[in-house]
């Protein structure tokens, strides 16, 4: 409740901040508080259609079912936070190759459900299709944990 009275006074000294209108509102949800429902929710899928940017994507789509507005809203919320690199992060040409190099980057590749069902899909790779070969490397991305290994399929 404290974060929803923080947001209530940055709304009253700046009503136009697109983000914490949209998080205040998030918050009210989950705080079951339905005041103003109508007019705050009209609000923000104004802001959102006309392209303002602060708007939060995931709160957002408790604020609308709409696959169009959330699109729109994704869209500026990536333009605005995570702007295209102005050169390319690599420069190097490509090389022809007859491997295909599949690398699975995941924080749960440990002692973990994710990795036990994610081993099922290592296995399944075609490793000798065609003329190519495949090579999958599920890489455990994250903090030290105090298992080393995967879990294997039988």
């Amino acid at each position: 409740m404290r974060a929803l009275a923080c947001y209530g006074k940055a709304l009253k000294l700046a009503r136009n901040y697109p983000e914490a209108l949209g998080n205040y509102f998030y918050l009210r949800l989950n705080a079951c508080d339905w005041r103003d429902y109508a007019t705050l929710r009209d609000t923000i899928i104004k802001g959102v259609a006309s392209g303002n940017k602060g708007y939060s994507v995931l709160p957002f789509i408790a604020v609308s079912d709409s696959a169009k507005l959330q699109l729109c809203c994704a869209r500026v919320h990536v333009s605005h936070n995570h702007p295209a690199a102005p050169t390319p992060l690599v420069t190097a040409s490509r090389r022809q190759r007859d491997k295909i190099k599949i690398a699975y980057l995941s924080g749960d590749l440990r002692e973990h459900a994710v990795s036990y069902l994610a081993a099922g899909l290592f296995a399944m790779h075609d490793r000798h299709r065609s003329r190519s070969t495949i090579s999958v490397s599920p890489l455990p991305w994250g903090p030290p944990t105090s298992t080393t290994s995967l879990p294997t399929t039988t």
